[in-house]
């Protein structure tokens, strides 16, 4: 999968959509609150996407997935601050909160895998089959892309 920009990346999007949300929902907390909860929630509605923008923008799909991973660890740190805030009765109703939540980390989870897919590698090989110059054993650390396949000896 080539990502051109994190802006074509649907999960950004909805990041964005979420973080959009937060914002107006944490400016009706009490005054009290500013330097307590509502900036602890803020920090991590932020970390979402900005994250997923710096992933998309490096140079290898590995540290893409660090960063998918950075954004993963953040929607976790919201939920639970979002939950708290829900405990202290500063906000309503938390559910669709919730399941916005829910699809942006399964969102995260498949773009994740996704990437992983691309950068694994496997040997393809019929044991029975190959002359005994070419067993595993004796490859010493050759590895075979995932698009390459051996061709039948």
């Amino acid at each position: 999968m080539a990502i051109k920009s994190h802006k074509d990346l649907k999960v950004w999007k909805k990041s964005m959509e979420l973080g959009s949300e937060v914002y107006s929902l944490t400016r009706d907390f009490s005054k009290e609150e500013t330097c307590g909860i509502t900036s602890q929630i803020r920090r991590p509605v932020i970390s979402i996407p900005a994250n997923i923008a710096e992933g998309a923008g490096r140079s290898s799909k590995k540290e893409c997935i660090q960063f998918l991973f950075i954004s993963l660890g953040s929607l976790g740190e919201l939920e639970t601050l979002l939950i708290i805030a829900n405990n202290l009765k500063l906000i309503k109703n938390i559910s669709a909160l919730d399941e916005k939540v829910a699809t942006i980390r399964q969102m995260l989870i498949g773009l994740i895998n996704s990437l992983k897919k691309e950068i694994e590698y496997f040997y393809v090989i019929d044991m029975h089959k190959l002359p005994v110059t070419h067993h595993p054993s004796l490859l010493n650390k050759h590895v075979v892309r995932k698009t390459q396949i051996l061709p039948s000896i």
